[in-house]
């Protein structure tokens, strides 16, 4: 049964296991086809029964053994190995063998070690070949072969189920047809100076036969028939399988003469492929887009992206967000809503900041947060949430930071501990605002936005807001400075007051956030498609409200009412007293020798910013001019006859 699936099949006929401790091998004997000498695909190899090799290959034995390490592929025996098989195809010719299979004269070895990590395989592949002292030169070379013989051929080959590489072709003089015969029955030839040796040849050059020419010269032309010269029809294969009239070539080769007597004394074995720099060595393939899952499902959320240009908007830049770097200020019901719709749109570096805990009732309004993150006295959220991204797909690369974001309102004693804690976490998110393009203000007190509103806007990125209540939101980007005069205002731009502590004083239930469900979705998703439609304009944050990108149109600020299912879009200029963007704040900032104690009294004091930026100045002011208000009257304090009033009717106005 065996033999006969050997015949029909393209089957494994050995295995050899070669222990040798840790450099142990696992060695395959493949009877297999080959359509290329020097580079092969077992991709065609067959494991139903088959009675037919697929056109342009040619059946051959050969070895595949498999390392264990990528050193000791290195280090193998490589001339040993070519030299093993030559000697193989030495005794099949003298043991007659090669004569019901002229598959026989070439053999194959390649050795294989597979990278399972990294699913990198590497492979060296060798068709020995006999190495004479002297080249075997063609005399001549006649292009193009007739269609009788070509046909003739053609039949036989097909005749024999492909598996014969080699045959002999005689007669075609005068009214003798060309008759094809086993490469055995060359002794039966009457006109053996006429034969013509016929092959398949797999080489892609006009003047130079295939590889497999060789050993058939060298062991049997020479050594065998005795022939000094032989005629050659180099076969060359078309469409359907059949032989081409005008690319086969017929060769008239010298065999040199040192491959009869002599042969032993000279006999050297070629045929190891160079590697892709040109060197002896091995290949590699990364398989890796096609077997690491985790490249699987990043092209599948790239394929997503394509689709959306393919199909929709041809001119949509799917980069733009896709590599940007973006930073996500609070981990809680925004921060999971806002990450997952950025996960989306193909962004892949996400980075959480959250000094909290995910707690008991997390989970069901944060979608990134289970019911194990609360175990244990809860998991930090900033963590919690950039470990579930990286559940979600594999390629993300999230992370989470545990910070306390510094606050106006919340003092810290200058030379303390707590003080300089603060100071180093200043630093902290400075750095970590300058290292990414966006970043998401998704805080929810409003003086924990003063500080990362501050630093976007000194390091040039662009900053979205987004702010719930109980059934509104809003959702704002910052102005910027590239925007000049008309730069459009901040979160803090519409107040007439510091940010204070907010939580001073509240209960426990005053200090949850409470919201309808449904809200924090709906903002976030119009936050981030808010970030996707900047980033298509070629002004990006710097544009202007009026202005629309191919996604539609780039707002200033979106307000929403979930009682009504209203939404508003409003825009507002940078205000020159604003206590978060102003020019005075800036540049208090950016004194690096003043910047310490600029913040320390920001915390201490929050209505130095008042100070500072003129609101306390604005204030007088207004009101010095309320209290110098005056009101005039028309009334008529004098009664007419009869005891009739004046006019009812006061005019009044503001001085």
């Amino acid at each position: 049964e065996r033999e006969r699936e050997r015949d029909e099949n393209l089957l494994l006929c050995q295995m050899e296991w070669n222990a040798g401790g840790l450099e142990a091998s696992l060695t395959f004997v493949f009877a297999v086809c080959c359509c290329c000498w020097s580079c092969f695909d077992f991709s065609f190899c067959r494991v139903a029964r088959t009675h037919w090799l697929w056109q342009n290959q040619i059946r051959m034995e050969g070895e595949v053994v498999l390392l264990n390490t990528l050193e000791s592929m290195k280090t193998f025996e490589r001339k040993k190995a070519g030299l093993s098989c030559i000697e193989r195809i030495d005794e099949d010719v003298g043991s007659g063998a090669w004569v019901e299979a002229s598959s026989k004269l070439n053999r194959f070895v390649v050795v294989c070690f597979a990278d399972l990590k990294q699913y990198t395989f590497y492979y060296w592949v060798c068709v020995p070949a006999v190495k004479a002292a002297s080249p075997m030169i063609s005399k001549t070379v006649e292009e193009g072969a007739g269609q009788d013989v070509c046909t003739a051929c053609y039949e036989y080959y097909k005749g024999t189920k492909g598996r014969t590489p080699f045959w002999i072709v005689e007669g075609g003089g005068g009214d003798t047809p060309f008759r094809c015969r086993g490469i055995g029955e060359y002794d039966r030839c009457e006109k053996k100076e006429e034969v013509i040796v016929a092959f398949v040849d797999p080489s892609d050059a006009t003047g130079s036969p295939g590889w497999p020419l060789r050993n058939f010269l060298w062991f049997v032309a020479s050594s065998l028939w005795g022939a000094k010269t032989v005629r050659v029809l180099c076969l060359k294969e078309e469409k359907l399988g059949r032989f081409s009239t005008t690319s086969s070539v017929l060769h008239t080769v010298d065999v040199p003469p040192e491959s009869g007597e002599d042969k032993g004394k000279t006999i050297a074995a070629v045929g190891w492929e160079h590697n892709a720099k040109g060197g002896l060595g091995p290949r590699s393939v990364n398989l890796a887009s096609t077997l690491d899952p985790k490249q699987r499902a990043s092209a599948a959320m790239d394929l997503n992206l394509k689709l959306m240009r393919w199909r929709a908007l041809p001119e949509l830049q799917v980069d733009r967000l896709s590599k940007s770097k973006c930073l996500l200020l609070g981990a809680g019901t925004l921060g999971c809503a806002v990450s997952r719709i950025l996960q989306g749109w193909g962004c892949r570096k996400i980075t959480f900041v959250d000094s909290g805990k995910v707690a008991f009732s997390n989970p069901v309004r944060q979608s990134l947060f289970e019911f194990t993150d609360c175990l244990e006295g809860g998991k930090p959220k900033a963590q919690a949430a950039a470990d579930a991204l990286k559940k979600i797909f594999p390629d993300a690369d999230s992370s989470g930071v545990q910070l306390t974001i510094p606050m106006p309102g919340h003092p810290v004693k200058e030379g303390s501990k707590l003080h300089r804690q603060t100071m180093e976490t200043v630093s902290s998110l400075d750095a970590l605002v300058k290292d990414h393009d966006i970043v998401f203000l998704l805080t929810d007190t409003r003086e924990s936005r003063w500080l990362p509103t501050l630093l976007s806007l000194a390091h040039g990125k662009l900053a979205v807001s987004v702010a719930l209540g109980f059934d509104t939101f809003l959702v704002m980007r910052h102005g910027c400075l590239a925007q000049g005069e008309k730069r459009l205002g901040c979160y803090f731009c519409n107040d007439v007051a510091a940010p204070l502590n907010s939580t001073k004083n509240r209960t426990l239930d005053q200090q949850c956030t409470v919201v309808r469900p449904g809200l924090a979705s709906i903002a976030s998703a119009l936050a981030v498609e808010l970030v996707s439609s900047i980033l298509q304009h070629p002004m990006k944050g710097a544009a202007s409200d009026e202005d629309e990108s191919i996604l539609g149109g780039v707002p200033h600020s979106i307000r929403g009412f979930l009682d009504s299912f209203e939404q508003l879009k409003l825009s507002s200029p940078a205000f020159g007293n604003c206590v978060g963007c102003s020019e005075r704040v800036l540049a208090s900032y950016a004194d690096e020798k003043g910047r310490e104690a600029f913040l320390t009294r920001v915390f201490n004091e929050p209505e130095y910013l008042e100070e500072l930026t003129g609101l306390t100045e604005l204030k007088r002011k207004a009101q010095e001019a309320l209290e110098g208000m005056e009101i005039e009257s028309d009334e008529d304090d004098t009664f007419g006859d009869g005891g009739g009033g004046g006019d009812d009717d006061d005019d009044f106005q503001i001085l």
